[in-house]
């Protein structure tokens, strides 16, 4: 118990060190193109498209590659084919065979001086960046309309879109250029069609044993199989809480607290959308109460073996009272008190005497800490291990 205590601890600074740079983020890890978007961002291996995918864009029906500049527009319908190099990577790289401009009106036949090779790097959700490189600059593309622009254009990199279609949209940032006639500004406005594959959502992989996630079996690592789904909803329930301070003992009866991942694997685990809610509460002091949250409430899970997790919490818990005159304290768990999260079927976690530190106060709450004591047993999922 010393050594798990000791343990809790130093697992306790790291995390407070986390929350400082963005609590819950993941480990660097590499970019793939799913076919799905069901656990994004991450994507699952059996969803992965596999090395040597084809990528094949082309304007929308109606809409052209378009360059907007202070002279004449160049618009043409434009193509491009390649292929993933790799199922994964970091970043994913992505052979250009052909990119095409075709149909452009008074503008002679714009073509690239090389074709750029491409990586594709995942940003955000779904989506990414595919980065374009031809030799060491952007792709160069070489535009003549008669009569007024003789130029040579320096293509940004767009935006990979993930959907069904995907879209590889440009930014419509100001073009870098040079030539013998050149117009004093110029922005792309284009978005190419990704017709294959289809659908495409850009994603990243999660190596097995690199974090902690929801799991169905007390294994370790948990396999893709019985790894539960980003955004699992974890719903537990107590038959009875306690707050103890100085002055006065609050109890309440059923209570409630839930927290929906919002990452499939991470270290620590993160949850959001956290609930809370008890019922009859209060004491013969003070008479009935109300307990609730405030602030932004966190919960983690950080793994320590194949049944047990640390499961740190930043819970504000805000308790009104109203006897002769109304109490409203606000108290924070804080401090190494972490909760040790056990899995199983239920998976079960409990507050035992946990440190509640008064943040604010009316002027009837005394100063001095609390303790909160609950035993939660997990609802939903079931089975349910932190791996």
């Amino acid at each position: 118990m010393k050594t798990l205590r000791m343990i809790g601890l130093a697992l306790f600074a790291a995390l407070a060190l986390s929350a400082s740079v963005g609590a819950g983020s993941a480990l660097a890890s590499d970019t793939t193109l799913c076919k799905t978007n069901t656990n994004s961002p991450i994507c699952l291996s059996k969803n992965q498209y596999p090395a040597s995918t084809s990528l094949f864009a082309k304007s929308p029906e109606g809409k052209k590659f378009t360059i907007v500049t202070d002279f004449v527009n160049m618009e043409c319908t434009s193509t491009m084919e390649g292929k993933t190099g790799a199922q994964t990577g970091n970043p994913l790289s992505v052979s250009i065979s052909k990119w095409s401009f075709i149909n452009c009106g008074t503008c002679l036949s714009p073509s690239l001086t090389e074709l750029p090779s491409g990586s594709l790097r995942w940003g955000e959700g779904a989506d990414g960046t595919l980065e374009l490189k031809a030799g060491s600059s952007q792709p160069q593309l070489k535009v003549k309309c008669a009569p007024l622009i003789d130029c040579t254009f320096s293509l940004p990199n767009p935006t990979f879109k993930g959907g069904s279609p995907a879209q590889l949209v440009f930014p419509e940032s100001s073009l870098s250029m040079s030539g013998e006639n050149c117009p004093k500004s110029a922005h792309v406005k284009a978005s190419l069609t990704v017709s294959s594959p289809e659908p495409a959502y850009v994603a990243t992989t999660i190596p097995e044993e690199a974090h902690t996630r929801l799991c169905k079996k007390a294994e370790s690592p948990c396999s893709e199989a019985n790894t539960y789904p980003y955004g699992t909803m974890l719903e537990s329930e107590a038959s009875k809480i306690e707050i103890l301070t100085t002055a006065f003992n609050i109890s309440c009866s059923t209570t409630k607290l839930s927290g929906k991942t919002t990452a499939l694997g991470a270290e620590p685990l993160p949850f959001g959308s956290i609930g809370f809610s008890s019922e009859k509460c209060g004491s013969p002091s003070v008479g009935p109460c109300t307990v609730g949250l405030t602030g932004s409430p966190t919960i983690q899970l950080a793994f320590i073996n194949s049944t047990e997790a640390f499961m740190p919490f930043l819970l504000d818990l805000q308790l009104v009272c109203k006897p002769s005159v109304t109490i409203e304290c606000t108290y924070r768990m804080s401090g190494p008190n972490l909760v040790v999260f056990h899995g199983g079927e239920p998976a079960t976690f409990a507050f035992n005497g946990v440190l509640l530190e008064l943040v604010s106060t009316n002027g009837w709450c005394p100063t001095s800490p609390g303790e909160f004591y609950g035993s939660f047993s997990v609802k939903s999922p079931k089975p349910l291990y932190a791996t």
